[in-house]
């Protein structure tokens, strides 16, 4: 835990008033958090990584259809790209001569 020096002599009760609003204030913004469906917690972060781009209108961010589908292409295509070097690498060292007659297990 980091300790900052203060310039303002604090009682211990009042650092510890303090110390109890400020972890209270933490534990209400994990919790809203939280409370948000998975699929919108994945949104909020490729949103605020920059992964989709967006727009504020107050609180709320704006998101235009075509940028989601630019997205849905891009990490379809990637995923594509991934299976298909996977592939070619299990070729390559032979991976399914390995597998093309599996050992009975039982």
């Amino acid at each position: 835990m980091l300790v900052h020096p203060s310039a303002i002599d604090l009682s211990r009760a009042s650092l510890s008033f303090l110390a109890e609003r400020v972890a209270a204030h933490r534990r209400a913004i994990r919790s809203r958090w939280r409370k948000l469906p998975a699929g919108r917690q994945a949104l909020v972060r490729l949103l605020t990584d920059g992964e989709i781009p967006y727009a504020l209108r107050g609180r709320h961010r704006r998101v235009l259809l075509r940028d989601v589908l630019d997205y849905q292409e891009r990490t379809r295509r990637d995923r594509r790209q991934a299976l298909d070097q996977l592939a070619a690498e299990g070729e390559d060292t032979g991976l399914y001569d390995l597998t093309a007659s599996p050992r009975p297990t039982r």
